[in-house]
């Protein structure tokens, strides 16, 4: 892409992963201009909502690049801004809170100045989008009901803040003990299927690097459908087998279901969480919406669709 001239930096410093002080943000500002930016205003917040607004606008105010300094409930609000703003300003991720997902997913640096310079000299690509129509939302890693949602809910800020992403391996401890079916109608493209299950999650973008490894289930964020896994045995061996399958990418074939297009109702309602940020309750409405916008990745970020082809 065109190096960026006027970008907009929009920071979140409640995101969970500490940076130090707030000169952290300077410097950030400092690697823009090294690398190549001309003009780049930078905007405080700690609501989702003024992230979302600011990025809705940022078209408009003449910014060429929507530069996001959050986590992934952070980056998910500025995507949904960028939906209602109607434009296609490309996204670029520093990532600073917990879990990172798409962050991960697009070998980013967690280094913030790496990341800053990789906003700037980075190529962009087009990325499928959830569009959570249920609660006027949008998600671009995934979104789920039950276990996940609970263990995101409980793995609140402080905890996050203490624990890094062992907040995430703490909650997941002490929800995966006591576990109880709901009775739950899955609809999948128009199929609609009762069945008895306490937690499903619709992946978007799946696979992420961690400590050098490839994880996560195979959900490739351009292949304009989604992954529905769902969780429908209650016992802690069962639980943890199967999330240990989905970290390795290898689940069963009732364990990840192909969709467009998911509808969930549960008797009694779940928890839903969207992007990691928990999002009200069942039912849950969502579809696909193939290429909707533009991010930046970095140069590590393997094309799935083209090591597929590269493996034939």
């Amino acid at each position: 892409m065109a190096v960026p001239n006027q970008p907009l930096l929009i920071v979140n410093p409640a995101s969970g992963r500490a940076v130090g002080d707030g000169r952290w943000v300077h410097r950030v500002i400092g690697a823009l201009h090294d690398a190549g930016a001309k003009r780049v205003e930078a905007r405080v917040t700690e609501t989702l909502a003024a992230a979302e607004r600011w990025a809705a606008a940022a078209a408009d105010d003449g910014h060429d690049l929507l530069l996001i300094a959050g986590g992934d409930g952070t980056v998910a609000a500025a995507a949904h801004g960028v939906v209602q703003g109607g434009h296609d300003l490309p996204i670029g991720i520093i990532p600073i809170g917990t879990g990172n997902g798409l962050a991960r997913h697009l070998r980013l640096p967690e280094d913030p100045l790496a990341a800053a310079r990789v906003s700037i000299e980075g190529c962009t690509v087009r990325l499928d989008a959830i569009d959570v129509v249920s609660h006027g939302r949008t998600a671009l890693v995934f979104v789920g009901a039950g276990l996940d949602a609970e263990i995101n809910r409980d793995a609140n800020s402080p905890t996050k803040r203490r624990l890094g992403r062992f907040a995430y391996v703490v909650a997941g401890a002490r929800r995966i003990v006591g576990r109880r079916n709901h009775r739950v109608l899955l609809t999948i493209d128009g199929h609609a299927e009762p069945l008895l299950a306490h937690a499903i999650s619709v992946i978007n973008a799946g696979r992420f690097e961690l400590a050098g490894l490839d994880l996560g289930p195979p959900g490739d964020p351009r292949d304009g459908r989604l992954e529905v896994a769902v969780f429908r045995r209650p016992g802690p061996l069962q639980v943890a087998g199967q999330v240990v399958r989905l970290l390795a990418g290898r689940p069963t074939r009732t364990e990840l279901i192909h969709a467009t297009e998911v509808h969930l109702a549960c008797d009694p309602p779940m928890p839903v969480h969207i992007d990691g940020d928990i999002g009200g309750e069942t039912p849950l409405r969502v579809r696909v919406v193939p290429g909707a916008m533009r991010f930046v990745a970095g140069r590590e970020f393997v094309d799935p669709q083209r090591e597929r082809a590269s493996a034939r």
